[in-house]
């Protein structure tokens, strides 16, 4: 599960690198440490799941960080899931998959904090659930979009940076 998680963060750091450098920032000075993902990982990766004790909660955390460290898919994850610890197996592709959101949209928010460019984010959100319907369009700062990484199991919600705005714009 780490790895996955760490391939999750590193895709969500990778799009953010690409959608700065695609609206003309300059990110080249931005790098990816994987260790942020793994870190993350070890410390709050499984928070969400409901009905596990707490060595199987330690067992899967640590599958999740090892799986972000491997940079292994989200299906690996759920197999290993499946495999290991016996989950049925959409228990484990809605493990694998929230856990992967989580970790995405947080290297996302991390490119944005690290860039210096970036004051805000709006999310995209609103897969059929009044709670997630009623955030999308939003306007969210960093530190907002970094404690609210997705509101629920499965949940679909992406990140648009909104750049900082500077003095000489309209000029």
């Amino acid at each position: 599960m780490e790895k996955y998680a760490e391939e999750s963060f590193k895709t969500g750091w990778e799009s953010g690198k690409h959608t700065l450098h695609n609206i003309g920032a300059n990110v080249i000075e931005l790098h990816y440490d994987n260790q942020v993902a793994a870190e993350f990982a070890k410390d709050h990766a499984a928070d969400l799941i409901v009905g596990l004790d707490e060595t199987t909660r330690n067992m899967v955390r640590s599958t999740i960080e090892s799986s972000v460290k491997e940079e292994l898919p989200w299906q690996d994850i759920k197999t290993q899931l499946v495999d290991s610890y016996g989950f049925s197996e959409s228990r484990a592709e809605t493990i694998a998959r929230t856990e992967s959101a989580i970790v995405y949209n947080q290297g996302f928010i991390q490119v944005a904090q690290e860039s210096g460019i970036v004051d805000s984010v709006t999310v995209s959100d609103g897969d059929g659930d009044e709670e997630c319907a009623s955030y999308d369009g939003q306007t969210w700062t960093l530190e907002e979009a970094m404690d609210n990484p997705i509101s629920h199991p499965n949940c679909l919600r992406e990140f648009e940076y909104n750049l900082k705005e500077t003095a000489d714009e309209g000029e």
